[in-house]
């Protein structure tokens, strides 16, 4: 009955529907010895379905069928036969009920049920058949994201399967023939040994028994991006230097020819940008960010490959480095020309914490640094002069005002 091909054109239809024949309400119960469908349209006219074995009153029928048409159907005709003879006065042999196809949404009306003779009821769809698309993005994926493969613009359930050829390998079974939605969602763990490098290819069945497929739609593959799995943090030296540090760990390597695209370094509470770079590349799994940062919580933001949607990492906090306090206090020289004069160094003088990073290291009127030990220090046998004394941690903090 079916013109069946290896590969669907535009002209390919699938209908699936369910229908039931009864007589009248009220009427004696009736036998049919057979039903048929037909698809009219341009002036031409086909056989879609026939049936010839005997069907009790109320029987229902369900079909999914595939068809072959070269010309677009605007009608289809139900044709029911009664078989004994116990039809109601004024019903005729056979009864015709033509159903109005709605073709530019790809969907027939549900069957009437007020006809006096028999009593169709159901509800079918039939569409032409149609190309995959992506309806989620371009016709690639990447393999952080999920992609949505759309199969008929319809909003019905349908039955199909899914093939899938990686390079020039077999095609494989990946969706077995069932009635499903319309729609199919794939994933990069879906296809055993799928690459960036690799061909990748989607075909749709619409008959179980052969081999009647929708075109074949390619698909390009993109790796996840590689996923940050830890953050290091180094703090600025001093409470107000710009020299924190952060360093990335990824969970690979990059890829042959892959890189870090739109790179941003964020402030975490607002999301604005605080540090951009534009391309950039890592040995073994460790990034560290290029440019050095003052205290903050931050994000980083990239892609790989320029594909998928952007990865945002956890935040990271780069704290500021121990703030030094010191004071200056001085004793003067006993008498005229006298060289007993004392300078003292008090470090975290009101003993707040701002002790810095120890060991210290003072200097006069801008000399060479001379290192002391604990927090206190006095510099003796000073005569009458002016001396500009500045105090610097291990880190070369000093205090600001």
């Amino acid at each position: 009955i079916l013109n069946m091909g290896s590969v669907i054109g535009q002209n390919y239809y699938k209908m699936e529907y369910t229908y039931s024949l009864s007589g009248p309400n009220g009427g004696a119960p009736m036998n049919f010895n057979s039903y048929r469908i037909t698809m009219e349209g341009s002036g031409n006219s086909l056989l879609y379905y026939n049936e010839t074995t005997s069907r009790g009153d109320y029987d229902t029928k369900s079909n999914d069928l595939l068809i072959n048409l070269n010309y677009n159907p605007n009608n289809i005709e139900f044709i029911a036969q009664y078989g004994d003879g116990g039809e109601p006065s004024g019903c005729n042999a056979y009864n015709v009920y033509n159903i109005n196809y709605d073709y530019a949404n790809d969907i027939f009306i549900p069957i009437p049920t007020d006809n006096n003779c028999v009593r169709p009821s159901g509800a079918g769809i039939l569409w032409r058949v149609k190309e995959l698309n992506g309806i989620n993005g371009t016709n690639s994926f990447s393999g952080c994201e999920s992609k949505i493969i759309k199969v008929s613009s319809v909003e019905f359930f349908m039955s199909y399967k899914v093939d899938y050829q990686i390079g020039n390998g077999p095609w494989l079974s990946f969706l077995p023939y069932a009635r499903r939605s319309t729609d199919f969602e794939i994933q990069e763990s879906d296809f055993q040994g799928i690459s960036p490098t690799s061909t990748f290819k989607l075909k749709v069945g619409y008959e179980s028994g052969f081999n009647a497929y929708s075109k074949i739609l390619p698909l390009t593959f993109a790796s996840c991006s590689p996923q940050v799995v830890n953050i290091d943090g180094t703090d600025t030296k001093c409470s107000y230097s710009k020299d924190g540090e952060i360093t990335f760990t990824f969970n690979r390597p990059l890829n042959p020819g892959e890189d870090l695209q739109n790179l941003s370094l964020r402030y975490a509470s607002s999301n604005a940008i605080y540090q951009t770079e534009s391309v950039a590349t890592y040995n073994g799994n460790q990034f560290i960010w290029p440019q050095l940062v003052r205290a903050g919580t931050y994000t980083l933001e990239y892609q790989s490959g320029n594909t998928g949607s952007p990865v945002i990492s956890d935040p990271i906090t780069i704290n500021n480095g121990p703030v030094l306090t010191y004071s200056i206090t001085a004793n003067d020289i006993s008498c005229f020309n006298e060289n007993d004069g004392e300078i003292i160094i008090t470090i975290n003088p009101n003993n707040n914490g701002s002790i810095g990073t120890p060991p210290y290291k003072y200097t006069i009127n801008g000399g060479a640094a001379i290192n002391f030990s604990g927090t206190n220090t006095s510099i003796p046998n000073l005569g009458p002069n002016d001396y500009n004394i500045q105090v610097f941690d291990q880190n070369n903090c000093t205090e600001r005002q």
